[in-house]
Order: structure tokens, then sequence, then C-alpha cells
């Protein structure tokens, strides 16, 4: 199991780093989103999870979302009314598709952020997750044996597997607002950055089943030091791929150092 996670935390560099150097020789940007560092480090180093057993889904949930978010971006102006607009479309999208694919709330909420109307991001969604799903059947195959159940708090990407309680979504909505609102009236956007509405939405709606409720601290350590990386990495470095990699690396050892599952935390770091 250990030698397993190794070769997915390994294949998660590979992959995330080799997306960036695409994206550094395409010079299409949109190609590296930073959700999909969280959805790659969640899928290959959880191959028994929801998100690597759902293959259709994992493709659709955030494609969906990331057409939504530039539908938005592309006719509203950034307001607390478009952002909530994105997060709610996301929701319901989760909702009605039954998707475990949290992070798919971040990649509609995203276009919206960054004012972003480009169609390139939705495409770009689509086919490196597509890749990312041609690699999660290669490994399936290969290492069918060696996936033994999760334990029950681990995986928090069992999404529809848990009781989700409206108790937890409304105060999950109500946090949205009272972020969004110190952050629209403050003129600092990034308060309320697309990581965090993943994290709050794991936390808030199903706090028995979420890995990082009850470790605030590893919580806060570990997303402030990737974010500290990632921010100089990209200040001091001439090199995207090499600061993503440093960057990555530093997300997956903090969660080895503090065993924690926390996904949301590689996309905090390539932001």
């Amino acid at each position: 199991m250990k030698s397993l996670l190794l070769i997915g935390e390994f294949l998660t560099l590979l992959f995330v780093t080799g997306v960036s150097h695409a994206a550094a020789i395409t010079g299409i940007s949109y190609i590296l989103f930073p959700e999909l560092a969280a959805i790659t480090y969640g899928v290959l180093t959880r191959l028994q999870g929801a998100w690597a057993k759902t293959h259709f889904l994992l493709v659709v949930t955030p494609t969906l979302t990331a057409i939504i978010g530039v539908l938005i971006a592309k006719t509203l102006p950034y307001s607390v009314f478009s952002v909530l607009l994105s997060i709610a479309s996301a929701l319901v999208t989760i909702r009605l598709l039954k998707s475990p694919i949290a992070p798919a709330l971040a990649a509609g909420y995203l276009p919206v952020i960054l004012s972003e109307g480009s169609w390139w991001y939705p495409l770009s969604v689509f086919v490196t997750i597509i890749l990312l799903v041609l690699i999660v059947k290669t490994l399936l195959r290969t290492f069918p044996h060696y996936l033994p159940p999760l334990p029950e708090q681990s995986n928090f990407s069992e999404l529809h597997n848990a009781n989700q309680n409206w108790q937890g979504t409304i105060a999950f909505i109500l946090f949205m607002v009272i972020v969004l609102v110190i952050s629209y009236f403050s003129e600092l956007r990034f308060i309320l950055f697309p990581p965090l509405v993943v994290i709050s939405f794991e936390m808030l709606t199903k706090p028995t089943h979420c890995p990082w409720v009850g470790r605030p601290i590893a919580l806060f350590v570990i997303c402030i030091l990737i974010a500290g990386v990632g921010l100089l990495t990209r200040t001091y470095m001439d090199s995207s791929t090499w600061g993503v990699l440093i960057t990555m690396t530093t997300g997956i050892l903090a969660c080895r150092i503090y065993n924690l599952y926390l996904p949301p935390a590689m996309a905090i770091g390539l932001l």
C-alpha cells in the first residue's frame, strides 16, 4: 500500500509538471488550472476512492462547471451576485449529477474571480482530465489487488456515500456570503480563493467524513506553507515548470508529515 502511495505521488508530480511544461510551450496558461493539481493528487493517491472510480463524472462535472463559470464571466461583471451564481450553479450541477467531484465547485468559480471568459479554459479542463482518466484506468488494471478499502474518515471525496445534511449546506452558503461580502468591499478578491470553497464545503456539509475537521493546525500550516512556496517560486524563478514541481513536492511532503489527505491544498500553490 505504501509503495502504491509513492507511485501515486510520483505520478502526480510527473503529470502536473508535464501539464505545466505543455502550458509553457504552447503559451496556453489555462491548460494548468489550479484544481487539476487537487484532482490529480486526490485521484492518484486514492485509487480506491470515489474520484478514481467515477471516470465519467470525473471528466463531466468540472467541465460543466467550468463552462458555466465562463458563461457567467462573459455575461456578468465581477460582483457578489456573479460569484454566488457561479458557486450555486456548480453546487446544483454536483447535486443533479450526484457527483463526488467537489473541486468542480472551484473549477466553476475560477473564471469568475479572474474575469476570464476564454473557452480555452473548459476545453483544457476536459482534455487534461481525460488524460488523467487514462492514467487512472491503467493503474487500476495494473494494481487491482492492491487497493484495500479506505478507513471511513480518510476519503473525503465520498460525497454521496455520506449523508449530507441541509444544515451543513445552509451553513456553507452563509459562510460563502460572509466571506464574499468581506472580499468584495475590501476589493481583495482572493480572500475567497477557489480552494477555500472546496475546503469549507467539505468541512461544513460532511463533518464526520472530512479528514481535516478537527485538525485546524495541520490544515492552516499546510495551506500557508504551500501558498508561501508557490508565491516564492513564482516571484524568484524564471521557470514555471520548476516552480510547479517545487510547490507540488512541498505540498505532498507536508501532507505526509502531518498524515493528512488534503487535495485542495495542492491547488492553493498554483493560484
